[in-house]
């Protein structure tokens, strides 16, 4: 039987319709024979609610508390999205990150899982059930509870899909995939059909939100493929997302240099932009089209820095929406559907 990783975010759960219309994802794919361990974020805005508690009680509360503190917020989760699943006639169990076998580091707020131990989840799997886990969490060897930092709960996810040899992991959140620049800023942005794992972990430095890079890392080094996709798609209307996943270009196929553009805002007066592509970095006709679009655009940017995989420029932050907009359209990204059919996959 195959075995599917999913991860729900905070706005996919961030009420008790969201965590119903979830459960009704989950009982498509289990109505279907997968086996399912699901990942959870604790809902909607829980972590800020539970920090600004902290912050009435203590200046400088104790990591090891807050951690404490801030675990609680999945388990939540957990726990009510299992009962939406009973509900559905569907077998499910919650489990913390501690009960699921995720053993960490010492570093509260910021730990790094160091082994796992598979056997909890596998147990509840051959009894039919639906596991739920707590993202975000895990314990050290002596009992200590830990929380994984930002972009936890995608770490977790792709971590037990390493560990558990899931057929996939699929992220879900509030947008449909990945796109080729942000399309709140850039409106003709496009979703990419797959991407590679270095350009996502580069993708996620500069600024893109949609996965976390740790767990890119996570997925590339244990060649997990990662579907990034929408839970605010009708369940019976999903789409098929993003897949983030080892590329290789045919030979002699004239793909696009640059894939994708992100930014960053770094103050109220600077920002970063950013353009990523395979192998982008020492390619000068790259540089001199971004000086002359910009130019005829009247925006002025410096150089900032450079990578096999990025080029990034400074430019004031109230011209950066602008300056992506013009670089979209300068390099045909509007133009660009990456299908099947253009790429091989590496196995």
């Amino acid at each position: 039987m195959k075995l599917i990783v999913q991860k729900f975010g905070g706005t996919s759960v961030g009420s008790v319709e969201r965590i119903r219309h979830v459960a009704k994802i989950i009982e498509r794919e289990a109505r279907q024979g997968f086996q399912l361990v699901v990942v959870v974020s604790a809902m909607g805005h829980t972590t800020d609610k539970l920090l600004s508690l902290a912050g009435r009680i203590s200046v400088q509360p104790s990591p090891r508390e807050m951690d404490m503190l801030l675990t609680t917020g999945e388990q939540v989760t957990c726990a009510l999205l299992c009962m939406a699943l009973h509900q559905l006639g569907i077998e499910a169990v919650s489990l913390t990150g501690w009960q699921a076998g995720i053993i960490t580091d010492h570093h509260h707020g910021d730990a790094k899982i160091i082994k796992m131990n598979k056997a909890p989840i596998l147990r509840h799997l051959e009894q039919g059930k639906v596991v739920v886990v707590a993202g975000f969490q895990g314990q050290t060897e002596d009992g200590e509870i830990t929380t994984l930092g930002r972009g936890g709960s995608d770490i977790t996810g792709v971590a037990l899909a390493a560990v558990l040899s899931a057929e996939r992991c699929d992220i879900y959140t509030d947008v449909k995939g990945v796109y080729t620049a942000d399309p709140r800023v850039v409106p003709l942005a496009r979703q990419m059909k797959e991407i590679d794992y270095n350009e996502m972990i580069v993708l996620a430095q500069l600024g893109a939100q949609v996965v976390h890079e740790r767990a890119v890392q996570w997925a590339k080094k244990y060649h997990v493929p990662v579907c990034v996709k929408s839970s605010f798609d009708p369940v019976d209307q999903q789409s098929e997302g993003t897949w983030i996943r080892q590329i290789r270009h045919q030979e002699g196929h004239n793909r696009p240099v640059v894939h994708g553009l992100t930014h960053k805002i770094l103050s109220d007066h600077q920002a970063k932009l950013s353009l990523v592509g395979d192998g982008i970095g020492h390619d000068s006709n790259v540089r001199m089209q971004v000086m002359k679009t910009l130019k005829h655009h009247q925006i002025e940017v410096e150089e900032d820095e450079r990578g096999i995989f990025f080029q990034s420029y400074i430019l004031a932050a109230e011209q950066v929406e602008h300056a992506l907009q013009c670089l979209h359209q300068a390099f045909h990204l509007d133009e660009i559907l990456q299908v099947n059919n253009d790429l091989m996959i590496k196995n």
